[in-house]
């Protein structure tokens, strides 16, 4: 007795402690499994398990309590005794099932498992996992007639022979496994909350259907640990059947499943696959191979045919065939010996699909140019592909056609073609060739030579030709006359030998001049007229006279270039072709009077002195001419007056300088007496003299000239017919018989020295000269001047157009000039001195350079711009660069900026992003970049409504925000999806940082929501479920199914004999229903609506009453019990018989009766 009250105790305690715990038994408890271990809900990997020895003592004490009450073999039926009274509050949140699954673990049995040769299944060496595989699982097309039939599928895949949940293992060939299987979960708990607890996955999720309820379980069991290669063999028994869920009213149980024959409190079962063979692995599976071209293929091809089924380990040759055009990838699978070669081994490792994968050939079409042009289109392709090819002509070139392997094929620029292998294509660029008409005006022609010096038989664009002018005798070339354009493809317009490169259609015309020559007409005395002197073209024919005074007699013209007709006569005419090949000439009338010989004039000097006379050259005297007299004396003698023919003498008898006048014979005398003399010395110019202040007739007097310093001594005047040589610098004064005058003076003249100084330049420039003495030279480019050192010399330099002045050569240095006034720094473009010495002097230009704060490239926001330059970062004047702009991602380019009048320095229109700029000077050209916007399409859909920009740029993230209607859900974005930052969020951000920007195009997409509705009984009776009227689970008593919220929902409750509908619970609320004939009466069996939410419902059944009506035999007895009861109520009934009666029996609803009919105290079941 006290027992039993010891048992009430523990059982309240039980209830009280299982209220409040899931509990997942483990039965029945062997050496390697504890009664209890764990009280926690079944958790996923990683969750903690809350130990029951660790966090609650006081069930721990009820297992051994029960152990010290009633022993090992009572009290698990006693704890189920406890259990069962009231254990439902004990079921866990996810229901479950538990399924305990082992062999025999009596070492040396006969059920243990074995190979094909006897031996036990290995257990491993240590702990789990190690030894050979077992299973758990089931047939496809199982029943329990036919529990192999179908296809194998394992429900645990790590579970080996030898495992325990202590993980201290069985023996060979034993196992016990505890196994939970979870509703609506794709994993299983292996050993729950044991030290050795895993979880296992079966590939699926298990459901209320999966695996169907009432499947045969099977066990499964290898001779290895793997599949691969093992043979097998399956067990299954008459009761081990898959079981439905618990739901929430019934009571969690566990399923026990043993091999063996032997009875025991498990579920036994010997029913094997190979029942010839129990206990053994005796089967060798097959694996089915297949083959199959890969779905992901380019290319074709075929393979041989081995689907099949084959062994572990058996070897198969396959081969691949490509098709055309096509080629041989690889193989797809495993156990191949070489999966690159067409030709190989299959080892079987398992049952798969072998894919062969062949891929298209690639084709190279290959494109290249021959000229100036580009080409794009090229690349790598497959037989067959239609490609666009294009061929773009540099500027000034164009294109003729393409080429393969030397033979014609396509006329068109841009073309169309069908890859057929590989193909090598050229672009045949020519260059431009122009109508160029080259002339000349009168007075020369002209060459037009190639840089071979030959003469081109096509102007050709972009090619360097020489253009010659040659002009006639007495023409000189003036310049080439062109337009604007002709004029630029001209080295100089004025060179009379020049560069040409065409790049236009041109006409260029070669303009002469006729040269004039410079014709100088002179006479020396008595001509009253004569021809005027001038500048007269080199053709013309000109008149020369001379008219002669009275009293004179013409000679001759003096013509030294012979170019009068006839110089002997006063009137003759000047050929002026003949000064050629000099710039001018003299022709000088030469006259004279009648003259006299020495006969006739007869002048002489007494002694003392002399006499000097002047003479025509001849010797001879001229008629009305004066000649010079003079009357000499010796040293120490004076003149005194000449006697005779006084009266011819211009200034009389006493002036001993005179000059005497030819009218006719003359006869004169110079009479002298003795004087003495004075020497006076001077000079004229920069210099001095040196020579005695007085001499006497018996010295020698000796003068001297001393210049300065750039200067020269030219001669000496004065009284130099005494001088020995008045053209030396130091001379005698000769006296001898010469008649002296009173005094003798002599001048000593100085000039500056004269420097020839030569002017040259090299490069495109000229040079102005300006001499201090007035005279200037502009514009030279050659010259030559001579100048005195007392001349200052200026030379500025003027380069032309595109040139700048780079430096002197041939400058005198400061410390050689004699004048420290001056400028002669080599790199100024003007300088200036007192020159010298001769001088060579050389000014040289070059090609005026930029860097780069003279040619700015500005790039703005929005893209690069890269301009090509020299290797030195400069631009070169009438250079030519390339130009490109490059957008950045989400930028287009608008155009180039720069002043109106340097447009025309761009090589194409300002709108060309890839262009080219020549450089004329300095200038600013600027980039211009714009945002581009893209465009956002939003496509409609079902179910909910969107807002999103219309547009957006590269600085945006645009919100897009997809809005449900009731009773939908929002499910995800498609379109463009990989440009949303969550394409499975209803509102999310376009994220276009990796990806190139476009326009895009989304769709929202709505599903309609679904939702739970749990359905329940209460009393006796069931449930019929449907979707919009069409029943689709019938008899239901808990059930949990999804329903859409567009679809309407029924239920029809059906109670059982006896019992009676009573009403609904949890209906929803009409007015929070989007139904609008909603059918929710509580009191109603049959209800719909269409649901708005997760709902749990019940339907509440009664016993039905019934009428008890006892009657009786009028004599005899009497009978008590009647009235109205319930269903299945237990009535008392009791018959009493009169005195001397006995009760013979109960008559009517005998079967309900409990008791014998006989008894009359009985009781009746409603």
């Amino acid at each position: 007795m006290h027992y039993i009250t010891y048992l009430c105790s523990l059982k309240r305690f039980a209830l009280s402690l299982f209220a409040s715990i899931s509990y997942k038994p483990t039965w029945p408890p062997t050496k390697a499994t504890p009664l209890f271990t764990s009280i926690s809900q079944p958790t996923r990997r990683g969750r903690c398990h809350t130990k029951i020895y660790k966090k609650n003592k006081s069930l721990f004490r009820i297992k051994q309590c029960l152990n010290f009450v009633f022993g090992v073999t009572l009290w698990p039926k006693l704890l189920f005794f406890i259990t069962g009274l009231s254990l439902v509050s004990a079921l866990s949140a996810t229901p479950q099932i538990t399924i305990v699954w082992g062999t025999t673990t009596i070492d040396g049995s006969a059920e243990v498992l074995k190979d094909a040769n006897g031996n036990p299944l290995s257990a491993g060496v240590q702990g789990n996992g190690d030894g050979d595989l077992v299973e758990l699982g089931y047939f496809t097309s199982a029943t329990t007639s036919d529990p192999f039939s179908g296809q194998w599928i394992a429900l645990t895949r790590q579970t080996h022979v030898g495992d325990s949940s202590s993980g201290y293992g069985f023996n060979d060939g034993m196992f016990i496994f505890t196994t939970n299987f979870l509703k609506n979960r794709d994993y299983i708990v292996v050993f729950p909350t044991e030290p050795k607890e895993f979880e296992d996955s079966p590939g699926f999720t298990i459901t209320a259907t999966t695996p169907p309820p009432g499947t045969p379980v099977c066990i499964r069991f290898y001779d290895k640990p793997t599949l691969g290669g093992a043979n097998y063999n399956t067990v299954t028994g008459a009761e081990w059947l898959w079981p439905s869920f618990p739901n929430g009213s019934s009571i969690p149980s566990n399923h026990y499943f043993k091999i063996s024959n032997i009875a025991s409190s498990w579920k036994t079962g010997a029913i094997f696959e190979d029942p010839a063979n129990p206990f053994k692995t005796s089967l060798s599976p097959t694996y089915t191979i297949g083959v199959s071209n890969y779905a992901n293929s380019t290319g074709s091809g075929t393979i041989s045919d081995i689907n099949g089924s084959y062994t572990w380990g058996q070897e198969i040759n396959i081969t691949a065939t490509p098709g055309p055009h096509s080629y041989f990838n690889g193989w797809i699978g495993s156990g191949l010996s070489d999966p690159w070669t067409e030709n190989t081994t299959l080892t079987v490792d398992g049952a798969q699909t072998i894919y062969a994968e062949f891929a298209l050939v690639p084709y190279f079409l290959n494109l290249e140019v021959n000229g100036n042009g580009s080409v794009t289109g090229g690349g790598s392709f497959s037989f067959g592909d239609s490609v666009d090819i294009f061929a773009s002509p540099d500027y000034g070139h164009s294109f003729s056609h393409w080429e393969n392997n030397g033979t014609h094929f396509s006329s068109n620029a841009i073309e169309t073609i069908s890859i057929p292998g590989n193909l090598d294509l050229v672009a045949v660029f020519t260059r431009n060739t122009y109508d160029v008409l080259i002339g000349a005006e009168l007075g020369g022609s002209y060459e037009l030579l190639d840089t071979n010096g030959s003469t081109p038989q096509v102007i050709e664009h972009g090619v360097e030709y020489f253009l010659r002018s040659i002009p006639e005798k007495h023409f000189g070339f003036n310049s080439w006359i062109t337009t604007s354009d002709g004029i630029s493809m001209l080295g100089n317009q004025n060179f009379a030998h020049t560069s040409f490169i065409p790049t236009a259609d041109v006409n260029i015309t070669a303009s002469f001049f006729e040269i004039s020559y410079q014709l100088n007409i002179e006479s020396t005395q008595g001509y009253s007229s004569l021809s005027s002197s001038g500048q007269f073209p080199a053709l013309s024919i000109v008149p020369v006279e001379v008219e002669v005074q009275e009293g004179f007699v013409f000679d001759y013209w003096q013509d030294p270039l012979g170019i009068l007709a006839n110089p002997n006569l006063a009137q003759t005419e000047a050929n002026i072709s003949k000064i050629y090949p000099h710039d001018s000439a003299s022709v000088s009338a030469i006259l004279r009077l009648d003259d006299y010989d020495e006969s006739d004039i007869n002048i002489t000097a007494d002694a003392g002195g002399n006499i000097l006379f002047q003479t025509d050259d001849s010797g001879g005297f001229t008629h009305f001419t004066s000649y010079e007299l003079n009357a000499t004396a010796s040293l120490g003698y004076q003149f005194d007056q000449w006697v005779g023919d006084t009266e011819q003498l211009e200034f009389g008898s006493q002036e001993k300088n005179n000059k005497f006048l030819i009218e006719g014979p003359l006869s004169l005398r110079a009479s002298f007496t003795l004087s003495e003399y004075e020497l006076n010395l001077s000079s004229s110019g920069e210099g001095t003299t040196l020579g005695p202040e007085n001499f006497t007739m018996q010295d020698t007097p000796s003068i001297k000239a001393i210049p300065f310093q750039g200067n020269r001594f030219t001669h000496w005047s004065g009284d130099t017919e005494y001088l020995l040589d008045h053209l030396a610098s130091e001379t005698f004064i000769v006296l001898e018989d010469n008649s002296v005058p009173e005094d003798l003076s002599l001048i000593a003249n100085f000039v500056p020295e004269n420097y020839q100084i030569s002017l040259n330049t090299e490069g495109n420039g000229s040079v102005d000269i300006i001499l201090s003495s007035g005279e200037s030279f502009n514009g030279v480019a050659f010259q030559s001047v001579t100048v005195d050192s007392e001349t200052q010399i200026v030379f500025e330099t003027i380069a032309q157009d595109g040139w700048s002045f780079s430096n002197w050569r041939g400058l005198p240095g400061i410390s050689e000039l004699y004048n420290p006034l001056a400028h002669v720094d080599q790199y100024s473009s003007v300088i200036y001195f007192y020159p010298s010495s001769d001088l060579n002097i050389t000014a040289e230009f070059k090609i005026t350079e930029y860097d780069d704060t003279q040619i700015v490239v500005n790039s703005g926001n929005g893209g690069e711009v890269l301009l090509e330059s020299e290797e030195s970062g400069n631009f070169l004047h009438f250079s030519s660069y390339d130009l490109n702009a490059t957008p950045v991602k989400g930028y287009e380019f608008n155009g180039w900026l720069l002043d109106t009048s340097q447009e025309s320095l761009l090589l194409y229109n300002t709108s060309s992003p890839n262009n080219r700029l020549r450089i004329e000077g300095g200038m600013e050209i600027n980039a211009s970049f714009s945002i581009v916007d893209y465009d956002i399409e939003i496509l409609a859909q079902e179910g909910g409504e969107t807002t999103a920009p219309a547009s957006f740029n590269v600085y945006d993230s645009p919100l897009l925000i997809a809005m449900e209607d009731p009773g939908w859900d929002f499910s995800h974005w498609s379109g463009d999806t990989q440009y949303l930052l969550d394409p499975n969020a209803s509102q999310t951000t376009i994220d276009h940082t990796s990806l190139p920007l476009r326009n895009l195009s989304f769709t929202p997409n709505f599903v309609l929501e679904s939702y739970l509705i749990g359905t329940s009984t209460e009393g006796s009776g069931t449930v019929d479920l449907s979707k919009n009227e069409i029943l689709f689970i019938a008899d239901a008593t808990q059930e949990i199914i999804g329903i859409d919220s567009a679809t309407r929902f029924g239920a029809n409750a059906l109670p059982i004999n006896g019992w009676k509908f009573s009403q609904w619970f949890g209906l929803p609320e009409s007015d929070s229903l989007r139904d609008s004939e909603p059918n929710l009466n509580p009191l109603d069996d049959q209800i719909d609506f269409i649901p708005v939410e997760d709902i749990n419902i019940s339907a509440k059944f009664e016993r039905d009453s019934y009428s008890l009506n006892i009657d009786q035999t009028e004599i005899g007895g009497s009978a008590s019990g009647g009235g109205v009861y319930l269903f299945e109520t237990v009535v008392d009934i009791n018959a009493t018989p009169q005195e001397h009666y006995l009760f013979d029996r109960w008559n009517g609803g005998d079967t309900h009766l409990v008791h014998d009919p006989g008894e009359a105290n009985n009781k009746l079941r409603i």
